[in-house]
């Protein structure tokens, strides 16, 4: 049959599958074109069986290029596990490391702690002579009882004192700046509010809108539509992150900034207005 196995087809160029071919690359040789196909599909290819023994130009090139392709991604992947296997075996080896150095630290911690008991000398002191065994550790830590025999260990424990000391005057200090500073602001905006509350009403006879409540004057309506708000409970302008509720718009970005730590609250107010 002169027809294509692959394709079906019949064409006038027809390649062998079964023939040897030239090798381009002499490093990297390929196999014959039915030992591919062999490979890269189930489709049996025997050199004894009744199907046709060829394939067209296009089939040959596609069969190539599939081979090429399953050769290199499983190269590809051998060179991967290569590298994972080097890389582990680099971290074993640095964790090995690590672990002998924290031992040679713990044993000369272990040598600097013990106990060192020197017995003295017997002493003559005018016809008596007394046999003495003390343990020599002079050197006292003024911040608890421990004692030491080198003073270059308490050295190093006085900065380990210092160092938490200073640890926790930092925690203490961050704790309470921000209810300090907090607290400032708040005393100093309730300061301005009451200056210029007296502001308006030491003299209310050029502002023709009143208020009916508290009897205070206003040169604008928009004015006293805004104080009329303290009087009924009123609050408009709602924060967009959380439940509170101002009179006030400017008491509201004011809020945002010092609260939820927001410059610029604009874009979300504009999306929270477009959402109603």
């Amino acid at each position: 049959m002169d027809i294509c196995r692959v394709c079906l087809n019949s064409t006038v160029t027809l390649v062998d599958i079964f023939a040897k071919r030239e090798q381009v690359d002499q490093a990297n040789p390929e196999p014959c074109l039915a030992d591919m196909l062999n490979e890269i599909a189930v489709c049996h290819v025997k050199l004894d069986d009744t199907f046709p023994q060829h394939i067209c130009l296009s089939c040959v090139l596609g069969a190539q290029n599939a081979w090429r392709f399953k050769n290199k991604c499983e190269s590809s992947y051998k060179q991967l596990i290569a590298i994972k296997e080097q890389q582990q075996q680099k971290e074993q080896q640095l964790q090995q490391q690590q672990e002998q150095q924290l031992k040679a630290k713990e044993e000369i911690v272990c040598e600097e702690s013990k106990v060192i008991e020197i017995k003295l000398e017997p002493l003559e002191v005018e016809k008596e002579t007394t046999t003495q065994a003390i343990t020599l550790k002079p050197y006292k830590c003024g911040m608890c009882s421990k004692a030491f025999a080198d003073v270059t260990i308490l050295r190093v424990h006085k900065k380990w004192h210092a160092e938490i000391r200073s640890k926790a005057q930092a925690a203490v200090a961050q704790v309470t700046r921000k209810p300090i500073e907090k607290l400032q602001k708040t005393v100093k905006t309730k300061k301005k509010e009451i200056k210029k509350f007296r502001k308006r009403t030491a003299d209310t006879s050029d502002r023709p809108f009143k208020c009916t409540e508290c009897n205070q004057g206003f040169f604008k309506n928009l004015h006293l539509t805004r104080h009329m708000r303290i009087h009924t409970g009123e609050c408009p302008y709602e924060c967009p992150y959380c439940s509170e509720a101002f009179y006030r718009s400017d008491y509201r970005k004011r809020h945002i900034e010092y609260e939820h730590r927001v410059t610029d609250p604009a874009p979300k107010l504009r999306s929270r207005r477009a959402s109603k």
